[in-house]
């Protein structure tokens, strides 16, 4: 895990994109629109929202910390959640409603997040409200930064901005920043 993530954030992010959807949302979606909130506040931002580490899967890419907390609030058959107390918070504001489904069952509030950040979530549920399971899957897979996979391989900032056109000083800047706020909240 990240030292530096944010489950607070991330929790209040995951509630706000099931409101949105309705008061439930399928379990590859959810992961799919956290990853993309975490990857489009780097590239607008610079940094991450809850900074949970980024990986490339067999299924596309995902936020580590944040699927692990909905495998384990809505485990697959083939998935033990070694995790769960980690994640226990989840269990206090989701709950499994059909095999993929998870809704809400309290509200976690939103304090942890700016007006941005809940701007961004709108925009980013707002794009992808009539997406099927099949587009989804196409959209993530071919984000320049993914690479398909049967195993797990990380995505680095780096990996997104270079996708995204920043030059490489912009790049080094934005790596040191991060590493002097990971030695700030590590102190």
């Amino acid at each position: 895990m990240s030292q530096a993530y944010n489950d607070n954030k991330a929790v209040q992010a995951a509630a706000i994109f099931i409101d949105l959807e309705g008061g439930t949302i399928d379990k590859y979606k959810l992961c799919k629109l956290m990853y993309y909130l975490e990857r489009q506040t780097l590239v607008l931002t610079g940094q991450l929202l809850f900074h949970s580490d980024l990986f490339s899967i067999k299924h596309g890419p995902v936020a580590s910390e944040v699927n692990d907390a909905i495998n384990t609030v809505l485990p697959s058959e083939n998935f033990r959640p070694l995790f769960s107390d980690q994640y226990s918070r989840w269990f206090n504001y989701f709950k499994k409603v059909s095999k993929y489904g998870i809704s809400s069952v309290a509200n976690p509030g939103d304090d942890e997040l700016s007006e941005a950040d809940i701007d961004l979530i709108k925009e980013i549920s707002v794009q992808f409200e009539n997406y099927d399971h099949k587009q989804l899957k196409a959209f993530f897979d071919n984000l320049p930064e993914h690479t398909k996979t049967d195993t797990r391989i990380p995505i680095s900032f780096e990996d997104i901005l270079k996708a995204e056109g920043f030059p490489e000083e912009e790049i080094e800047e934005l790596r040191e920043e991060y590493s002097y706020y990971l030695e700030l909240i590590s102190a």
